[in-house]
């Protein structure tokens, strides 16, 4: 009876304990994927006990201090204008409106939101001269300038929260969002400094700069590094600059890792951009001073949402904790020299002059809870939840600054700090609505496939096309294999083949003709008088029937017409995508025919497996299963031969680089200028059996292709693309088809496996695209 006592009592206690925030020390599990990857986020106050709804109401009053309470820094001016001021230097900043906007999309507010956005423009913004496109960085209450040029934190965050704003509320409700976001990037991209004026980014580093003027372009600051913001750009600017946006990121953290102190986490103020403190002999630059609050918060933000980094970012928030804690997790200051020793000079605010233990500091230490497992952070977690903006022993009180990294920092730690996604966006980034649309009087859109292993297939109607696939890579991350397009629009040229279905006979028939019993059937010329791919209205340019059976499989559907692009017969056809539980994409072709026809399917999707879709596919290994091919005459028809690759560089029977051999003074190689040639597999049509490989390094994606058809095609001409997926350019030979069929030609080759169809016959093929990774 005593120890059921005694237990009741504990479990009292616990409770009680819980109830306050107080659980007893543990150590905290980071998690091991970002949130681009998840679209998930922690909520740390949650796991140190408080209840959902306190954390909730609490979040809700730090909101409300900063736009409507007494000492709120949000003022509205006239009927649709607003500015935030930082009161105690009794401005407006860039820094504190681009916050300001940061916040309001967070919070879903377009009415906050605009009205701070007008007033950035038509004050800030200008609009002409080598500044166009730039912000005056302080300004009056009023609108005057106190300082005509950018600092570039400020436009960091403007395009930041503009595109999310994008994606939360489109671009025709009376802002275009992304037109303006854009709008910035292209203005700053163009400054070659003009007038003293340079782009924000120093392009020699990849970094941003201080200031975009020729004096501030020579170095950086610490605080503006949030390597997430340009995954946001890569991702939604549209601007045709994804590749060195991502670039950006992996510039920033690993220039984070050098302009910070190993031991203590602290950083100065200002660098070099090789991380070497800034020391010009004035107050701020080489200390970790106010700037230098933010930093803590900043690579929470990247951890949380893209987890690239998590090892160092881990090691970086354990450093940093540990070196507040041992100062005294109640007395920590605000200044600091970077090894952790006492600063000679303090830095000064408000007309105050002291060292304090700042909220703003309090806030943005606790931040990076997100990245600890040491049960210290929870003692950062707790200093957060219990404190309050309020005005400090000697009277200094800043409602804007410690307000306002408060508030951020309490909406990481709540999981309120989140990545905004268009709506209904695929893990490609793709759009289904801009799929949407009627061709030829029939509705097209995009048909989204998953299976729960992280395979996700986007698939439109239009041509059949697979235009994404998405598999996780050696890292977990999801990277779209396949090039194509962002909108159907793209699409519509009938030249056009990426992702598509080609038929009714996929690859070459001699002089655009073929003989069935003796009745000569005529095709549609191209290249050299042969039909290519069935011509300009072949299967890639039909409007398919679609049925999407279940979360994995989609169906489609299509009649072809008797003499549709000169084909006998009316032929049904059915294709199947499937993604199964192994990651792999099913394809099944059914067909049936009325009359004796010639039929050759295929997929003709472009693969870069590496998860750089602007980078060339040279370095990708391959491999084909096959002892000989079939050799093309000077107008890309084969000869009718089969030839054995022994000692060619058509022999690929091992794994071997594409560009290994792929510019030797080989016939063939020289007739195409690289590979685009039918391989004969030795696998016999046995669907159980590897017909091709390929492999990239980089990522660690292995795909691996099965097959019933006795041939496949490797092409690696593409030449170079504008305007791909999320506007990346493609380079020439940035991507290679392997398209399982039968050979090209087949009709009017006595010798080649029969491509005829004939009524009451079923037709059926199959190709499987299966992907792995290589271990680690």
């Amino acid at each position: 009876m005593k120890i059921v006592y005694l237990l009741c009592v504990q479990f009292v206690l616990f409770v009680c304990l819980l109830s306050c925030g107080q659980v007893p020390e543990k150590e905290l599990k980071p998690w091991g994927k970002g949130a681009f990857q998840t679209r998930e986020y922690r909520n740390l106050f949650a796991e140190a006990g408080y209840a959902r709804e306190e954390i909730d109401a609490k979040l809700s009053r730090l909101f409300y201090n900063i736009f409507e309470g007494p000492d709120k820094v949000y003022y509205e001016a006239g009927d649709s204008l607003a500015y935030i001021s930082d009161l105690k230097n009794k401005d407006v900043r860039t820094e504190g409106m681009s916050y300001g906007l940061m916040i309001a999309v967070q919070f879903d507010r377009k009415d906050l939101f605009d009205r701070l956005w007008r007033w950035s423009v038509k004050y800030m913004q200008h609009r002409e001269g080598p500044l166009e496109g730039y912000f005056a960085w302080s300004c009056q209450t009023d609108g005057t300038w106190n300082a005509q040029g950018p600092a570039s934190d400020g436009e960091l965050y403007f395009v930041t929260a503009l595109l999310f704003a994008s994606n939360q509320w489109g671009n025709d409700t009376g802002i275009n969002y992304l037109k303006e976001a854009q709008y910035i990037l292209d203005c700053a991209m163009s400054k070659e400094n003009t007038g003293g004026i340079t782009n924000f980014i120093n392009m020699e580093h990849k970094l941003i700069n201080f200031v975009p003027d020729e004096r501030g372009n020579t170095y950086t600051d610490p605080s503006y590094h949030i390597p997430a913001f340009y995954e946001v750009w890569a991702r939604w600017a549209y601007d045709g600059r994804s590749e060195l946006w991502r670039e950006c990121a992996t510039a920033s953290r690993h220039y984070l890792h050098k302009a910070i102190h190993p031991h203590t986490g602290l950083n100065p103020d200002q660098s070099e951009y090789d991380g070497t403190p800034r020391d010009v002999g004035r107050i701020i630059g080489k200390a970790f001073r106010f700037d230098s609050w933010r930093v803590p918060m900043n690579i929470a933000l990247d951890y949380s949402w893209s987890c690239t980094d998590k090892d160092w970012q881990q090691n970086y928030g354990h450093s940093i904790q540990n070196f507040l804690h041992a100062q005294g997790i109640d007395t920590f200051v605000d200044q600091y020299n970077i090894d952790g020793t006492p600063v000679a000079d303090t830095l000064g605010a408000g007309g105050y002059k002291t060292l304090r233990h700042s909220l703003g500091l309090v806030a943005t230490s606790a931040a990076i809870s997100l990245a600890c497992s040491h049960p210290k952070s929870l003692e950062f977690i707790r200093q957060l939840w219990n404190a309050e903006n309020k005005p400090y022993e000697d009277g200094y009180f800043d409602a804007y600054y410690d307000g306002l990294l408060q508030l951020f920092s309490f909406m990481h730690l709540s999981g309120k700090y989140r990545i905004i996604f268009p709506k209904d966006e695929t893990l490609s980034g793709l759009i289904p609505s801009d799929f949407e649309a009627e061709v030829d009087g029939k509705p097209v859109g995009l048909y989204v496939l998953k299976n729960k292993n992280g395979l996700e297939a986007c698939i439109t109607n239009y041509g059949g096309r697979l235009v994404s696939l998405v598999v996780p890579d050696k890292n977990g991350n999801p990277t779209d294999v396949v090039l194509g397009s962002s909108a159907i629009t793209d699409y519509l040229s009938p030249y056009q083949f990426f992702g598509a279905l080609v038929g009714r006979y996929a690859n070459r028939i001699a002089n655009a003709a073929f003989t069935i019993r003796g009745m000569e059937y005529k095709l549609q010329p191209g290249g050299n008088g042969h039909c290519l791919h069935s011509g300009m209205e072949g299967f890639h340019t039909q409007v398919w029937d679609a049925a999407q059976v279940d979360d994995q499989t989609l169906e489609l559907s299509y009649l072809s017409p008797d003499g549709e692009s000169g084909f006998p017969g009316n032929l049904h056809i059915k294709t199947i995508y499937a993604l199964t539980e192994d990651n792999a994409i099913d394809i099944r072709y059914e067909a049936i025919t009325d009359k004796p026809t010639v039929i050759n399917v295929t997929n003709h999707s472009y693969f870069n497996l590496s998860g750089v879709p602007n980078s060339h596919i040279l370095e990708h290994l391959i491999l084909i299963n096959a002892d000989s091919f079939t050799p093309l005459d000077d107008t890309f028809i084969p000869t009718g031969v089969y030839e054995s690759v022994e000692g060619t560089p058509m022999d690929l029977r091992k794994l071997t680089p594409i560009g290994a051999r792929i510019d030797e003074p080989y016939d063939q190689l020289l007739k195409c200028k690289g590979y685009d040639h039918n391989w004969i597999l030795n696998s016999h049509g046995d669907i159980n059996k590897l017909a091709a490989k390929a492999i990239s390094t980089t990522s660690g994606i292995i795909m691996e292709v099965y097959t019933n058809e006795p041939g496949i095609q490797f092409y690696t001409n593409m030449g170079a693309r504008k305007n791909g997926k999320r506007g990346i350019n493609y380079p020439a030979r940035g991507a290679f088809c392997l398209e399982t069929q039968h050979f090209p030609n087949s009709p009017n080759q006595s010798n080649f496996p029969s491509t005829l169809l004939r009524p009451g016959e079923n037709f059926l093929s199959r190709c499987i695209y299966k992907f792995s990774v290589q271990s680690l």
